[in-house]
Order: C-alpha cells, then structure tokens, then sequence
C-alpha cells in the first residue's frame, strides 16, 4: 500500500494492490506535488506554521493506521480479501466518531476472522439497529461525549419499547464493543466503566421432560419422516442426551470430538476463547444417535428454520408445548439432576464457567418436579 499524489497540484490517494490489481482510493486532499515527502508519505509546509498541513498530516495517519489494521485484520485470519471487501468495511468506516458505524465494521471484522459466528454477528447488528431506531428520537452518540445517563436512558427505551430480556442482551453488546473501542484508542474513558449491567428475569421456558424425551426418541425411530424432519429431530435429541448447543452440534465430527467410542471432548463454540473444554461419557442413546459417520455430522442451518421444524415435529409426536432448540440443553440439564446427578457435575458438562449460572436448572427441577407431584392425585 502506497500513498502519493498523482499531479502537480493533484489529489492525495491511497493506493492498494491485491493480486497485481491496483485501485485508488481518494483521501480528499490536494496539494502541491514538489511539497510532498514520498519516503515519509507526509505532507510538507507551504509556509511557516502551516495548520492546515499540520491537520492533513494527521489525516494521513490516521488513514493509513486504518489502512494497515484493516490488511493485518484480513492477514491474520487468512481471508482472502478483494477490493470490493475493503469497499464495503470502508463504507461502513464512514467516521471513527460514529458509534453505530464503528461498531459495525468491528461486527463484520469479527465475523471475517472467525471469531464470532453468522449468528453471533446477526445479533449483535440487531442491538444496532436497536440504536439507529433511538438514535431517530435522540442525538446520535459520538466517542468522547457519551455520558452515563444517556446510556441507561438507551436502556429505559429499549425496556418500555421491546422487554426487559432483550434489553439485558442489547446493553451486553455495547458494553463488548465499547470497552473495543476503548481498546482502540477511541475514548479517553468508558462511559459503561460505571455502568451496572442488568440481570436478566427468569421466564417461561418449556423443557421436555424425561418421559417426554423417550416420547420424542420413539417418534423418532418409527415415524415416517423426510430427510429435513430427521435431521431436524436427530439434532435436537443430540441436544437432549448431551447437552450441546446448537452451534456445538453444528462443529461436531467424532473423528475429533469422539473417543473410545463414547467419550465426548471438545472446546464448546461459545466459550472457545477461554480454551475451555468439557468431556464427558455419553449415554448409549447418545451415541447411537452421533453414530459413526467420520466426518462433520450437520450443516449450518437458520435457527428460525430449524425451530420451526422443530415445534411441527414435537406437536407431531403428541407433545403439546411451544419447543425452541435452546430448551434441548435445558431438558438434559433438569432431567440429569432429576435422574440423581450433582449440580458441580452438571456444571462441568454444560461447560459454565460458574456454578450460579448452572443453579438456574435447579429452580426448573423444582417446577418439573411440582407438576410430577400434581400428577398424584389421578392416582
């Protein structure tokens, strides 16, 4: 990458070559040609104390530090950039002072490098477009004059115009990407440093229960299904013998994950940054389902889709609740304290990096257990 002017009395652009393909991008500058340092890419004074010089100048770092991270970004993840994905990062690179726009570029700079995934980046976009929404009643934020009270008035509107859980998810999101922009130089402070993040209120969530799942496993095994339901169903009995998110079950392959034919070991997707693994010995039901294909079992499928298959098989089945993939997990948890299991165990295998966030399971247990209890009285 180079930066030149291209006239005498010409424009100042930078100049990226990929693959032997050159194409400029115009900073918006022009200056004289013979006041141009090509070896410090800087430009010289037209007399003494020249501001404007002096504010180019700092432009030109500015653009060319973007520049160089942009290209160590693509280096470092091994992605195999073309112009058109610098057109479109830069596009969103409209302004460092814009918050929306800064926090977009590192959403897509993320998902570029593998770091999140499609689903991960969706939701974050999701809590921006929140803010574009706010942003259309209030001033647009900018880095350096965000206050503390302009953000919990974020999360009052975010409560009054959707719910409180989703909330509690949005303000997650811009507590990441401020303390990355913090991490980047963009603030002097952190306005969410002083922030205290909100819980979120347990709610409704369906679970099959331990008959049930036999129920859905029955299903299963004699109903006349397309190769979409099966796969759909296969999936989410995965979930319910083992535990595993939606996205651990989409990186399963049991050449690495499998060992000695029952024993699951692998980085779960969510936590991967921590380097944290969980293994375990599945069930004989679990692993027949695995089965032994040597390679990655599932594609990557929409949640919207899968859930949606998902509820039309369980109603199918006979099981009248409303059915998310999410509740897999949670059905493998209460039905594992349920059969006897010990809340640190269970711990371990759901990969939590704390006891309390497993605990949640014990309250569901309760609640499975008070309808189990009720059932007494047809007796």
């Amino acid at each position: 990458m180079r930066s030149r002017v291209d006239a005498p009395n010409g424009n100042l652009f930078v100049q990226l070559i990929i693959d032997g393909v050159s194409q400029r991008y115009p900073l918006g500058i022009t200056w004289p040609t013979k006041l141009f340092d090509k070896e410090g890419e800087k430009l010289l004074p037209r007399q003494k104390g020249d501001e404007l010089c002096y504010q180019h100048n700092l432009m030109i770092q500015n653009e060319l530090a973007k520049w160089n991270k942009l290209i160590l970004r693509y280096y470092v993840s091994e992605h195999t950039a073309t112009h058109d994905d610098f057109k479109r990062v830069l596009k969103l690179y409209t302004s460092r002072h814009d918050v929306i726009g800064y926090f977009r570029v590192i959403a897509s700079l993320l998902e570029v490098e593998k770091i999140v995934d499609k689903e991960t980046a969706k939701k974050y976009n999701t809590a921006f477009n929140r803010m574009e929404q706010y942003f259309k009643i209030q001033p647009r934020w900018q880095f350096n004059t965000v206050q503390l009270f302009e953000i919990q008035q974020l999360e009052n509107w975010i409560t009054e115009t959707l719910a409180h859980n989703t909330m509690c998810g949005h303000m997650r999101v811009l507590h990441k990407f401020f303390g990355i922009a913090a991490d980047d130089g963009l603030m002097i402070y952190n306005p969410m440093d002083k922030y205290k993040m909100p819980s979120f209120q347990d709610g409704v969530r369906d679970i099959i229960e331990i008959h049930e799942i036999k129920q859905l496993k029955e299903f299963y095994d004699t109903a006349v299904l397309s190769d979409h339901e099966r796969d759909v169903l296969r999936r989410y009995l995965i979930s319910c013998y083992t535990g595993l998110r939606k996205s651990d079950i989409e990186q399963l392959d049991p050449r690495f994950h499998i060992r000695n034919g029952n024993v699951l070991r692998l980085h779960m997707f969510k936590t991967r940054r921590y380097g944290k693994s969980v293994e375990f010995t599945m069930s004989r039901t679990a692993t027949e389902l695995i089965g032994k294909k040597r390679a990655l079992l599932f594609p990557f499928m929409e949640s919207a889709l899968l859930c949606k298959t998902l509820r039309r098989l369980v109603k199918k089945a006979g099981i009248e609740k409303y059915i998310l993939f999410r509740s897999g997990r949670d059905s493998f948890a209460t039905a594992y304290l349920e059969l006897g299991g010990n809340i640190k165990d269970l711990q371990e295998i759901l990969g939590h990096g704390s006891v309390r966030y497993t605990e949640i399971y014990l309250k569901m247990t309760s609640r499975t257990k008070s309808n189990i209890m009720s059932k007494f009285d047809t007796i």
